[in-house]
Order: C-alpha cells, then sequence, then structure tokens
C-alpha cells in the first residue's frame, strides 16, 4: 500500500528496537539495529517526490534524570519517573544527524521545547491542505490514536494495521480528538505520573458507576463529533451553583456526570472538575508551529549521510559527546 506520509515517533522507535539489542552499550549497533530498521520498512515507500517521512522528535534530556517539557510547568511530576542512559542520549541524538542528512524526503520536526505528540496534529492539518490524505503513524504511543481516521492509521509494528474500526471494535466508540484527550485525563497515564480523576474513588466500593458514567460520557462527545475546545469550554462554565441550578440538568447526562463530580461530599479532593481541566491540558497537543520547527535536509548543514558514512559522522562528534557526557563506550 502506498502512502502520502510517514509520520514516526523518533523517541519510541528508538527505545522499542534499543532494548531489543542484547548489547545495548554498543552504541554503534543499536545506532545501526535502528537506521537498518527504517531502510528496510519505511524507505520503500518513498516512491514520488511528495512522499515524505517525518520524524517527531521530543526534547533530548541534557542530563539522565532531565526531562524538561512545557508541561512540567503545569504538573512538575509530569513524566518525572523517567531515566535516560548517556548512551540513550547520545544514540538519540547522533539519530537526529541520521535523519537531518540521509534524504530530501527525510523530515524532522523537532525544536527542544514541543513533544513528539504536540506535532503530529498540525502536521496532519499541513498535509491534509496539501491534499496527501493517506498518512501512517508509527507509534504504540496510544495517544496517537486520537488521530485515526479512515484515511489515516496507526502501525504498532510493521505491517500491522490499526484502524478507526479495530479501536470501535475494542472501545464501542469511534476515536475523536476530544474522545481520547477526555479519556486520558479521566483515567490518566501512569507511564507519564498523570494521576486519574477515578483515583480519587478507588478507596470506595462506588468507583464502578464513576467509571460506567465517564465512559458513557465520553462515548457522547465521540458520537457528536464535538471538538474539544467545545468540551472544555463547557467544562470551564459549571460550578457547584450553576449546576445545581441549572433546569435541564435532569435531561443533560454531561451536566449530570460532572454535577456528581463536584457535589459527592464522600470525595478526598473535591475540586475533581479541576484536576480533570488541568489533566485536559497537559495531555492536549500544543499545536506548535510546525513550519518554524522542522528540519529538513540541507535546511542547515549540508551533506548526506548513509549506512556507509554513518562511522564518519559517529567520529565527527565523538569528542563533542565525550565533552558533554564524558567518555561512553
Amino acid at each position: 500500500m502506498d502512502f502520502d506520509a510517514i509520520v514516526i515517533d523518533l523517541f519510541n522507535l528508538y527505545f522499542r528496537l534499543a532494548n531489543k539489542v542484547k548489547e545495548k552499550e554498543n552504541y554503534k549497533l543499536v545506532l545501526t539495529t535502528i537506521i537498518n530498521h527504517i531502510e528496510e520498512n519505511f524507505h520503500k515507500y518513498l516512491i514520488t517526490p511528495s512522499t515524505k517521512i517525518y520524524f517527531l522528535v521530543d526534547p533530548i534530556p541534557k542530563t539522565k534524570k532531565e526531562f524538561n517539557t512545557l508541561r512540567q510547568n503545569i504538573l512538575p511530576s509530569y513524566k518525572s519517573n523517567r531515566t535516560y542512559s548517556l548512551t540513550d542520549i547520545k544514540n538519540i541524538t547522533l539519530l537526529k544527524k541520521y535523519v537531518e542528512r540521509r534524504n530530501p524526503q527525510y523530515v524532522e520536526l523537532y525544536d527542544g521545547i514541543n513533544e513528539a505528540d504536540d506535532f503530529v496534529e498540525p502536521l496532519i492539518e499541513y498535509l491534509n491542505k496539501n491534499n496527501l490524505k493517506n498518512i501512517l503513524l508509527y507509534t504504540t504511543d496510544s495517544d496517537w490514536f486520537r488521530y485515526l481516521s479512515p484515511t489515516i492509521k496507526v502501525w504498532k509494528h510493521i505491517n500491522e494495521d490499526f484502524t478507526d474500526e479495530d479501536f470501535y471494535k475494542e472501545f464501542h466508540f469511534y476515536p475523536t480528538i476530544a474522545s481520547i484527550t477526555l479519556m486520558k485525563a479521566f483515567f490518566g497515564d501512569s507511564s507519564d505520573k498523570i494521576l486519574s480523576v477515578v483515583s480519587e474513588f478507588d478507596h470506595r466500593k462506588d468507583a464502578l458507576p464513576y467509571i460506567s458514567r465517564a465512559e458513557q460520557w465520553i462515548k457522547q462527545i465521540s458520537e457528536k463529533k464535538e471538538t474539544l475546545e467545545e468540551v472544555v469550554d463547557r467544562l470551564k462554565s459549571y460550578n457547584f451553583r450553576t449546576l445545581r441550578e441549572a433546569k435541564d440538568i435532569d435531561k443533560n447526562f454531561e451536566k449530570q456526570f460532572i454535577f456528581t463530580l463536584i457535589n459527592d461530599e464522600k470525595t478526598i479532593d473535591k475540586n475533581l472538575l479541576t484536576t480533570l481541566i488541568r489533566n485536559i491540558k497537559i495531555i492536549s497537543s500544543t499545536k506548535p508551529d510546525i513550519e518554524k520547527g522542522w528540519y529538513s535536509w540541507g535546511e542547515k548543514d549540508s551533506g548526506w549521510c548513509n549506512l556507509i558514512d554513518l562511522t564518519l559522522h559517529i567520529n565527527k562528534y565523538e569528542d563533542k559527546f565525550s565533552s558533554t557526557f564524558g567518555k561512553v563506550e
């Protein structure tokens, strides 16, 4: 099958493959393994000049435990559970160098501030404006499922399609930006250290009704095809008084559901709606200006590299890495 564009989550790709290499500290072996994977599985789709492979890159940590993102200004604990070895930092930086020089049809999206997740939405909008609609997303990150559609699919593994219909079979609603964002905001994400709203009810015997109501609400948002902005604007307008006095609350499931979050005196934290809105903000795309962020072949540095001269590039940057991170064997 031909694609108009292939979009790859570079960090996700790196760690999936690097963790399978037995000699993980052998950075040349790890790097060559990943590049071989790209060459063998994606490069063949560059049939026409308009087809491109977009590599979306998270901010590269400067130290083993540092992962600075805009979201940590909202939630300091965000991704604080992640650590990176010096080898990982070195490999990812060298992998960026490879992407930047491999081919004019390889495009990197990186600005050192926004995460790979943030670039997906504006990139898809850009591609669609240019009538490039048949898009493959390569990642295991469930955040990217929000972009599934009849013309956009996800490969969690090579040649294993995951479509909007597959999502529906598993979750019983069609994915939209709003529905997936709300689902993660309500149920949280332990891998990113985002606490769930539902965790406030975990100590109680009646947690299940809250979960089922949340699922019903999310499904309703999906069916109505509401935008995330529409939903968030409504959520921000709710408070105890306006909901208690709402004349249509008996007929409005969303208002009933949100009112239970605000009004339940048995909960530990009565600001559950605030927690939900905060989580939505953390999970939502920052929508960076991709035309300022992307770095395509030849724009900043001349030359290109392939597997043959990869070693030359590794040696070229060896001194720089050694002085910054120390010698990595």
